[in-house]
């Protein structure tokens, strides 16, 4: 089937069968959650701790090394390692962690890649925290016997606490995230904790790898598809910034980003990225297809004296038709960004390239701006698409989201769609377009290319 979702009549493509039978449904042990029910889980227990003032907290794990089991026993090796590890974490959650959490209530499973997650609701004290994170960190180091072999894994893990370290989903996992790949190597037990002293040399380390990368090319993207709801068809692709480090493996994005921000190395990643967008966008261009790459631009570089220029002077160096891009500015950047972000902005319409708000939902919106603010795109934040299948009222949230896009005349874009469900309700409610992890996760150009981009300019060409 065409680059599209299957529909009653026809088959599931491919990417969309990997995409609803992640390796999570091979878990047998029913106490591993899969991703959806780990960040409803983790959004629940920051509600309760915001309304309630008891502390939580989530505990993010991964893997030391896990590539080099791939590369050493094969992917099956891998998956078996990956899912005995989800069943040890489960298995411990549930009865692990000291009285004072609400042992009920304590999720675990695999978050994506081999990043795992505990969100505990009601936690105890940060030592005793410490205590069973170590301990758990010890249970995972005992070998595994895979295909006939003992492997041993070694891990670590990252404890933040929720929410005086972080009241959004996106920031705590940011946060967790660059505690692994900061603190928790030169940490006893192999576990960090969000009140660590010492992040900021670390962070000036990450700062120094992250100019050196740059030169060396290590930084590349991935292109997560963005489906039509009325043909099912891929329209487009959000552009995501990927780091390989040589010594620390994958750096998540919030971290390096926010390095990047500090040191000013925004400016030149965002003008990275951008040129690596365009060349995806000839090679997608030279198959005719219909498409746009959306390419992330934060408040920083839009104010920066030279963006415009420089921004411009990419595209015409690498050909491409500005008609195929557009740039994504966050809701809160977009508000509050001041005269010379607008004005950029402005400019860049002006040139044919379409402007997206970003993440709407997680700040508090000025109506009137958002009526008056340079916009074509308005992309609905996944926290208002997590409980829309069981939960009445986040569906109308999302239904006035979505009605505040059709008033001001722009096409919607929900993400976060990662079931079938979620996907069916966005389709009821009129969204435009779907972005997540049930229509395609995020694949480097070439794969892209070749899983969906071969048809798209075929079936496109036909319907002109």
């Amino acid at each position: 089937m065409p680059s599209s979702i299957a529909t009653s009549d026809g088959p599931r493509a491919d990417w969309q069968r990997a995409s609803l039978r992640g390796i999570d449904d091979a878990f047998s042990d029913t106490r591993v959650a899969d991703r959806q029910r780990l960040l409803t889980a983790l959004a629940a227990a920051i509600r309760d701790a915001i309304a309630t003032g008891s502390p939580a907290a989530a505990i993010l794990l991964d893997l030391n090394s896990f590539a080099d089991i791939n590369a050493s026993w094969g992917p099956g090796a891998g998956d078996e390692v990956l899912q005995a590890t989800a069943a040890r974490i489960a298995q411990f959650a549930a009865g692990g962690f000291p009285r004072g959490a609400s042992r009920q209530g304590v999720t675990a499973g695999r978050l994506d890649a081999d990043h795992f997650l505990i969100a505990i609701p009601d936690a105890p004290s940060m030592e005793s925290l410490k205590t069973a994170a170590a301990e758990l960190v010890r249970l995972l180091s005992q070998p595994l016997a895979v295909g006939g072999q003992s492997i041993a894994v070694a891990s670590r893990a990252a404890i933040v606490e929720i929410p005086a370290h972080g009241r959004t989903i996106t920031s705590i996992l940011g946060r967790g995230f660059r505690l692994l790949n900061g603190n928790a190597r030169g940490n006893a037990g192999g576990v960090a904790a969000s009140e660590t002293p010492g992040g900021e040399m670390s962070m000036i380390a990450l700062e120094r790898d992250l100019a050196s990368a740059l030169s060396a090319g290590q930084i590349s993207i991935a292109l997560q598809p963005k489906v039509e709801t009325a043909t099912r068809a891929v329209k487009g692709a959000e552009a995501l910034a990927r780091w390989q480090h040589p010594d620390r493996g994958w750096v998540a994005p919030p971290v390096f980003i926010e390095a990047a921000e500090r040191s000013g190395l925004i400016f030149d990643l965002g003008l990275n990225i951008l040129r690596q967008s365009c060349q995806a966008g000839m090679m997608f261009s030279g198959r005719g297809a219909d498409f746009t790459i959306a390419v992330n631009v934060s408040a920083h570089q839009l104010s920066h004296p030279d963006f415009l220029g420089r921004f411009l002077e990419v595209i015409d160096r690498e050909g491409v038709e500005p008609k195929m891009l557009e740039i994504e500015v966050t809701e809160t950047a977009a508000m509050m960004g001041g005269e010379r972000v607008l004005s950029s902005l402005q400019a860049i319409r002006r040139c044919g390239i379409a402007v997206a708000i970003d993440d709407f939902g997680t700040g508090f919106s000025n109506l009137a701006a958002l009526g008056s603010f340079p916009a074509d795109i308005l992309k609905i934040d996944r926290s208002l698409v997590i409980e829309i299948e069981q939960n009445a009222r986040a569906a109308a949230l999302l239904d006035i989201a979505l009605q505040l896009g059709r008033t001001f005349g722009l096409a919607t874009v929900v993400e976060g769609v990662e079931t079938a469900g979620q996907f069916e309700k966005v389709v009821a409610l009129g969204g435009d377009l779907v972005q997540g992890y049930f229509t395609g996760r995020p694949v480097a150009a070439a794969e892209f290319a070749e899983r969906y981009m071969k048809e798209v300019g075929a079936s496109d060409h036909g319907r002109a």
